[in-house]
């Protein structure tokens, strides 16, 4: 399946001011992004895999942000659980993201030693899980994480390692703050038991929702592991940072 599309960004400040002082007299701020695009390099290329439990909710993140899919639809008819591995080619930026989107329901498969190929080449790990059902399934999801760190630094040493700390919105909103800091010191603590102290160091949480204001996380969240690999970014930040 292949989906071409373009994201909806916050451009900053830094932006801003750098399309200003280097875009042509009659050109748009937009016209000078497209230029930009075009002028940037066209075969980078990134593989991310989405893991997680059964339900974590990998294939409305990934419907939601590469192919703009409205979050209420989602949330009001589910979509059909993902089976096996489902891979999906989108463009986003001057990046060619290949998605490799697994089914919870198989796991236990993905994370054995006979399913190599799953992690090897990937640049980025997302492992997804719905943090309203943490405190219920709390050893099952900590020895899952410990088993893809593993994986990943075995099989994708040099690819980053997020958690997405995902269904936020399910959470009490008076407890919320305290429920995630707890959540993250607890699959800290498991790791540590599991000698995994160094690779912990490597993980990057994120809190995340399709739903109401909190997608915006869920878009902030996406960007910044993809931002990276973007020269559309480099060139547009960097030479704003050097000056």
């Amino acid at each position: 399946m292949i989906s071409r599309c373009m994201p909806k960004i916050e451009i900053s400040e830094e932006v801003l001011d750098y399309i200003q002082k280097h875009k042509n007299e009659d050109e748009s701020e937009s016209e000078f992004l497209m230029r930009l695009f075009k002028s940037a390099e066209n075969d980078i290329s990134r593989k991310i895999l989405f893991i997680g439990p059964p339900e974590a909710g990998k294939s409305s993140i990934r419907l939601v942000f590469f192919d703009d899919k409205k979050p209420k639809s989602l949330l009001d008819d589910p979509i059909e659980p993902t089976r096996g591995i489902e891979n999906y080619m989108y463009n986003w930026l001057d990046v060619k993201t290949g998605i490799a989107d697994s089914s919870g329901q198989e796991i236990n498969r993905w994370l054995n030693q006979d399913r190599e190929m799953v992690f090897k080449e990937t640049d980025s790990i997302i492992f997804v899980f719905d943090v309203s059902q943490f405190a219920e399934n709390y050893q099952e999801i900590c020895e899952k994480i410990a088993k893809a760190l593993q994986r990943k630094t075995k099989l994708a040493p040099r690819a980053s390692f997020s958690i997405f700390l995902h269904k936020i919105d399910l959470l009490p909103e008076e407890k919320k703050e305290n429920m995630l800091k707890t959540i993250k010191q607890k699959i800290n603590a498991y790791l540590t038991s599991q000698n995994l102290k160094k690779e912990m160091l490597l993980i990057t949480y994120y809190a995340t929702s399709i739903k109401g204001e909190l997608i915006l996380n869920l878009y902030k969240s996406m960007r910044s592991i993809l931002y990276p690999y973007s020269n559309v970014i480099k060139n547009a930040i960097l030479p704003s940072i050097e000056e």
